[in-house]
This record gives structure tokens, sequence and C-alpha cells, in this order.
């Protein structure tokens, strides 16, 4: 069976609306924190048919050809939904090239019958994760924040005969991270115009409203959480790892805990009202680590790591 995928979006009652809530002071950076205050957020939501399996993969930095090779002939992937965790790499190179490379791309999935769904990370254009913008791909959807891959599937039952039973599971995406290099990054793009290297509105969004409608529309039905970064209690549990980084910006210490604390609410949110989320998966910090909190397993995935679930 062919793997389709139908977009579905529901219409929202407002449009969106943000508050500047802080402005922070940065060495050749003007870098803002917003909060969002809109009284009603659309809940994007893709739908997947006859998925065989569902793999998350790391940070790719903008190796799609890595990608493609690894999902389709490393690991032999077919008939599978391929989750790409954020710092897809895209925003940095000329249209034009991100048009040939993810026409690539995109042919090597469709002949294995694969769909791949990527997050923004803090290394991405947060333009491009949008609808409207995927519709170009038949198996590539850059998602914007919040959004749910509704999938269904079938499986084999072990029984006298062969016995088909259906099942489904519905992710949550959301994306965005800081870049502990942003200093540096600012100085790149300044002294090297014509590409970007940082983007300003890289942070994850704890937008409680958005969460509300979820529950509300899949009240104890989200299963999987996917994102780029993860909350505080999870690995790295200190910042040993960046601390050349804070001498260099004074603001980094403080700007990774509102990064980190954005997903510690979006966490107890949604543990307030969805007994079913079991699995939680996230990229962005370069290394392997698995920890169970309050019964949700988090995964954390390296550079090109792939890790999988099989539905059949």
């Amino acid at each position: 069976m062919e793997t389709k995928k139908e977009d579905k979006v529901i219409t929202p009652k407002r449009k969106e609306g943000y508050r500047e809530c802080s402005v922070y002071s940065i060495p050749g950076i003007g870098y803002k924190h917003y909060e969002n205050i809109s009284t009603y957020m659309a809940v994007n939501s893709i739908k997947y048919k006859n998925i065989e399996g569902i793999c998350f993969v790391g940070d790719v930095h903008g190796e799609w050809k890595t990608l493609g090779y690894k999902a389709v002939e490393q690991y032999g992937l077919e008939n599978y939904l391929i989750i790409q965790l954020g710092d897809f790499g895209i925003g940095f190179n000329s249209e034009e090239y991100n048009k040939i490379e993810l026409k690539k791309l995109n042919s090597k999935l469709k002949k294995k019958n694969n769909q791949l769904v990527a997050l923004r990370g803090n290394h991405d254009d947060k333009s491009y994760f949008t609808p409207e913008y995927s519709k170009s791909y038949s198996n590539i959807n850059l998602v914007p924040d919040y959004t749910i891959l509704e999938i269904e599937y079938e499986r084999d039952v072990p029984d006298d005969g062969i016995q088909t039973t259906s099942g489904y599971m519905n992710i949550l995406c959301i994306g965005g991270g800081l870049s502990i290099d942003r200093t540096e990054r600012w100085k790149w793009k300044i002294s090297k115009p014509g590409r970007n290297y940082y983007w300003d509105d890289e942070m994850p969004v704890y937008d409680e409203l958005k969460l509300n409608e979820i529950n509300k529309d899949y009240p104890n039905d989200i299963h999987v959480v996917a994102t780029h970064t993860s909350p505080s209690f999870t690995f790295p549990f200190t910042k040993t790892g960046i601390h050349h980084w804070m001498m260099r910006d004074m603001q980094l210490r403080h700007d990774s805990e509102v990064e980190r604390g954005a997903m510690d609410k979006i966490f107890h949110k949604l543990k307030e009202n969805q007994e079913n989320l079991s699995e939680w998966y996230y990229a962005h910090f370069h290394a392997t680590q698995s920890i169970t909190i309050e019964d949700v397993s988090f995964r954390l995935l390296d550079i090109y790591e792939f890790r999988s679930i099989v539905l059949k």
C-alpha cells in the first residue's frame, strides 16, 4: 500500500498575536523573547496512513544527501514515517539550492514510499516551516510548531489464522532551540553578507492556549512528543559543556534557562491532561541518552542517529 499524507488545518477563529516581553542586550545582537498572547490558535495536523514504522532522526545540519542515503540505503527503510528532530539545516543557502537538493531527497524517499517530517531547530529558518512551503514536495513536510501527526496503521496479530487489527498514534511536534554560539554566528552574518547564519526567533515557544486546544481536541490521545530541545530535568543536567560560551555571552545562562523552562511548562501542561503520553524524542545536544521521568521515556538522539518504532 502507498503511504499517504493528508494535510488538515483547523480554521482559526482569531489570528495569532505576540507580545514582546523582553529585549536582551547581547554584544552585536538584538535578541528578543516573545510570549504568545493569542486567544485562539489553529492546530495544524497531518494524517498518515499505511505506515509500517516510525523512525526518529537527530540533527542533520543540512546534510540532506546523507539523510537520504542512511534512511534508504544504509538502514533500508520502506513505508516509514521519518521524523527529523530539528536542525534540518534549511535557510543557510539559496532557495534555488534548496529546491534542487530537496527535490533529490524527495525522489529518494518516494522510491521506497517513505515520508519525512522535519521540525525546526535553532539552525533553521523558521519561515520555511509552513504547510504552504511543503506543498511543493510529495514526501517531505517541514512542520510548524504544535503540529500533530495522526498515524493510522494495521498490524498482524498472531492467532490460529492471520488476523489484522487497526491502530493509531498521535505525535506532537514542537521545534525551536537556543544557539550557544550565537554571538559568533551574528558576526559571521555581518561579515559575510548574502548568507544567513542565525535567526533571532530560534527559541521554543510555550503556547498555553494552543496546548489547551490540543488537550481539548486530543483528550488523553497524545502518545509521543517530538522536540528539538528538552525539559531541564533531562540530559544535559548541567551547563558545564557551554561554560566557555557563557564567558563570551553574558545573557546565555539566562536564555538557556528560558529555553529549557519553556519545555518544562510544555511537559507539565501535557501531563495534566495526557495520561497516555509515554515517549519523548529530542536532539540538539549531540549525544545519546535515555531517562524515564513520570512514566515518560525521554530519548536523546545524536547527530545522524536513527531510532525506529516498528508498527506492524
